[in-house]
C-alpha cells in the first residue's frame, strides 16, 4: 500500500498547529490556576472583553494579559487545522 503523503502532511500540520496553541495557552492556565473560583466567575463574567477592563482589580489583570495573548494564536491554529482537513478532503482525497 503506498504511502498517502496528504495525509502525513495533514497531520504535521494538525500536530503543529495543537502544539503552538498549547504552548500559547499554557500562561494563562497557569494565572487562571492562581485564582479563586469566585475571581474566575468574576473575570468571566465581567472583565472578558477589553472594554469592560477600565476598573478591574489587579490581581486579573495578569489572566486578562495571558488570556489577550492566547487568544489570537488559539483562533489561528483553529483556523488552520480547518483549511488543512477541509484541503485533504476537497483536494487530496
Amino acid at each position: 500500500m503506498p504511502i498517502d503523503f496528504n495525509f502525513i502532511l495533514l497531520l504535521i500540520v494538525v500536530g503543529v498547529s495543537l502544539w503552538l496553541m498549547m504552548r500559547a495557552n499554557r500562561p494563562l492556565k497557569e494565572e487562571a490556576l492562581k485564582l479563586s473560583v469566585d475571581q474566575a466567575r468574576s473575570f468571566h463574567q465581567k472583565y472578558r472583553k477589553k472594554a469592560n477592563r477600565a476598573d478591574m482589580p489587579d490581581e486579573l489583570r495578569a489572566v486578562a494579559e495571558a488570556s489577550d495573548r492566547a487568544r489570537p494564536v488559539t483562533l489561528a491554529a483553529c483556523a488552520t487545522i480547518a483549511a488543512s482537513v477541509a484541503a485533504y478532503i476537497f483536494i487530496g482525497a
